[in-house]
């Protein structure tokens, strides 16, 4: 069988706890910057696993 590689972008909203908004952007940008994720499960049983990468700045949307 052969093997394919796409480069897709993908959107992800991620809520983090942090004490100001400046905290929580250093996060997100230090762990989620070249994160290993795992999507689910194809039709086979196999695992859909990744790399995530962030694209410049998060863009802040919400603060509760």
């Amino acid at each position: 069988m052969n093997s394919y590689t796409f480069d897709v972008k993908l959107f992800a909203t991620i809520h983090v706890n942090a004490n100001s908004q400046k905290e929580a952007r250093e996060l997100v940008e230090q762990y989620v910057d070249g994160a290993s994720c795992n999507a689910g499960a194809w039709p086979s049983g196999d695992p859909i696993l990744f790399e995530a990468y962030t694209d410049g700045h998060p863009e802040f949307i919400d603060e509760s």
